[in-house]
C-alpha cells in the first residue's frame, strides 16, 4: 500500500467583513468576531487574516433592534449559516473573501 500526501503553499487569505444596512451603507454599532475574538473595524469594515484551509467562524452582533437578514460572500466561497443568520462558518478557505 502506498499513501501519497500532496501539499500546497500556505498563504494568508484575507477575509473582509462588511455589515451593511438594506441600502448597502455601513452599519454603525455592529460587532464582528472570528473564532470568539472581537475584531476592530475601520469605517464599518472588519478584516481577518486567515491561513490556507482554515475554517473561520464569523459572528456578527447587530445593534439593538436589528436582526441579520442575509449574507453574501465572494463566489466560490463555501460556508454554512446558522439558523439565526448571525454566524457564518467558511470552509477550506483558499483565497481572499468578502462577506456582506
Amino acid at each position: 500500500m502506498t499513501v501519497t500526501v500532496y501539499f500546497v503553499e500556505n498563504s494568508h487569505p484575507v477575509v473582509t467583513i462588511k455589515p451593511v444596512d438594506n441600502d448597502g451603507n455601513p452599519l454603525t454599532g455592529a460587532k464582528v468576531s472570528v473564532g470568539g475574538t472581537e475584531l476592530t473595524g475601520m469605517n464599518g469594515v472588519f478584516t481577518y487574516t486567515a491561513h490556507t484551509g482554515e475554517n473561520p467562524v464569523i459572528t456578527v452582533t447587530p445593534p439593538d433592534g436589528l436582526l441579520v437578514d442575509s449574507w453574501t460572500a465572494t463566489p466560490d466561497t463555501a460556508g454554512t449559516l446558522s439558523t439565526d443568520n448571525r454566524v457564518m462558518a467558511l470552509h477550506d478557505l483558499r483565497h481572499d473573501t468578502t462577506s456582506l
